[in-house]
């Protein structure tokens, strides 16, 4: 197995870094199917010992210069898993529905085409991304079989609507235009196939945006959009949270890329880029990670070009690290209520804002408790469309508490605080228990000063006058 430990950001942001190896994560959702709760004195003590044996941030473990290669060397363990094989005649998923965009609520066919998958993801890639598990082995797609999957999937449109879609996405699992995955050939093909349609959105990392990639779809009347998988503006967090490689600056220069296809088309052709940013990824806590993208919305929305952002929070996918994080009891998925917060403290962006909780409700998706679920997925849905914050109000459910309380509480050398929320009979037991996990906060916070000035053995009575007390 192997350990990264954990180290703090220059803008003040903990970021811990490492592959969980134990059971030593205090989750209380070990108890929180059964109505037979631990004793008080029980969780503190797990917490003063989890506490004590993940000592605060060592800044010197980043200096190593061993952050991004130890995360690929990982990633590269944890693919190597994979043995499931799949049909490159066969689109990876194909479904109709419907996008909020510049031309406003349309149709959309989505596509994830089967190709050999992002080149990056090959080398190790993204900690929390397992699409390249479901790509073909090899590396390449010819033209003819990636044509093949476009037939299946005009199939597929032809059986599920009345009308051809107005909007077309086309996603690879990693970059639509590299010609690794996509040759020019097809790319070229695939222009042709949807020029009736309105608009077209490919995907693609930053580095493959080029105006003579783009010119194939406006030269065929398509108004066409790049969407790019910036996960945050902080470029901290997408190098050592994400593992992906790129700055926010490389963002940028992509969407002025696009601005400049946008300059050499008809005014009636709309060019634009779309962001996709991701809410939790592993090793921050709850309340950085709504932190972070708030920022980042802001922040791609004032990047010209860029006329859409689509925060969506991790899920737990296959042959990830996220996914060992999770096992080992390390990670826990964003909660809805986050993106509901998100999305209302940054309506007065100039872009449209959207989110997707795709696993929704489920322990390895973005969940609250289970019982509201349904209902706060089904505001943000409305949100999409009609970008009205109001219908956030609507939806109210006591897990709400919780949540709150996980923002103010939660520690990224110590978390999940929480994996999952059950609704307890006994009200007045949690509170308790809430008000117990404030004061310990507090001491543990006291007690790592002075770790931090060596005075351990000081540290260590602060944390059994705590444990003790509540015995």
């Amino acid at each position: 197995m192997v350990v990264m430990d954990t180290v703090q950001s220059s803008n003040s942001v903990p970021v811990s870094v490492f592959r969980c190896t134990t059971e030593s994560y205090w989750k209380l959702e070990r108890w929180s199917s059964s109505t037979d709760l631990p004793d008080d004195a029980d969780i503190l003590n797990h917490l003063i010992c989890t506490t004590m044996s993940h000592p605060h941030p060592n800044p010197e473990v980043y200096e190593r210069g061993r952050g991004m290669d130890a995360h690929n060397q990982v990633m590269r363990e944890i693919r190597g898993e994979k043995d499931k094989q799949y049909d490159p005649n066969e689109p990876t998923r194909v479904w109709i529905d419907k996008d909020n965009t510049p031309d406003g609520v349309v149709t959309s066919l989505t596509i994830i085409l089967n190709t050999g998958g992002c080149r990056w993801a090959r080398a190790g890639g993204c900690t929390m991304c397992g699409y390249v598990a479901e790509s073909v082995d090899g590396g390449s797609v010819d033209h003819d079989t990636v044509m093949n999957q476009i037939d299946v999937c005009l199939e597929h449109e032809a059986t599920a609507t009345d009308e051809p879609a107005d909007l077309v996405k086309i996603y690879t699992s990693g970059s639509f235009l590299d010609e690794r995955e996509i040759s020019a050939e097809s790319r070229i093909a695939i222009a042709e196939t949807f020029a009736d349609r309105n608009r077209i959105v490919v995907e693609s990392l930053p580095d493959f945006v080029d105006h003579t990639k783009l010119t194939p779809f406006t030269d065929v009347g398509l108004a066409t959009d790049v969407a790019i998988g910036v996960e945050t503006a902080t470029d901290r967090i997408r190098h050592d949270c994400v593992n992906k490689y790129f700055d926010f600056t490389d963002f940028q220069d992509a969407c002025a890329e696009v601005c400049r296809v946008d300059t050499m088309t008809s005014e009636d052709i709309d060019v634009g880029a779309k962001a996709y940013l991701l809410l939790k990824p592993p090793f921050l806590t709850e309340s950085e990670a709504v932190d972070d993208m708030v920022e980042s919305v802001r922040r791609c929305a004032d990047t010209d070009g860029c006329h859409t952002v689509s925060m969506n929070p991790t899920n737990v996918q296959r042959y990830t690290m996220v996914d060992e994080l999770f096992d080992k009891g390390g990670y826990r998925p964003p909660w809805l209520w986050s993106v509901t917060e998100v999305l209302e403290l940054t309506t007065d962006v100039d872009a449209i804002v959207v989110s997707d909780p795709v696993g929704h409700g489920s322990d390895r998706g973005p969940h609250n408790c289970g019982e509201c679920d349904e209902r706060v997925q089904t505001a943000i849905k409305d949100f999409n469309r009609r970008q009205n914050p109001s219908v956030f109000r609507q939806v109210e459910c006591a897990c709400e508490t919780t949540w709150s309380y996980v923002l103010e509480a939660e520690s990224s050398y110590a978390q999940p605080l929480i994996r999952w929320q059950c609704a307890f009979e006994d009200s007045e037991r949690i509170d308790c228990m809430i008000s117990s996990l404030s004061l310990l906060t507090a001491s543990i916070s006291m007690s790592q000063q002075r770790h931090t000035n060596h005075d351990q053995s000081a540290a260590s009575e602060d944390l059994q006058r705590v444990s003790s007390y509540y015995r």
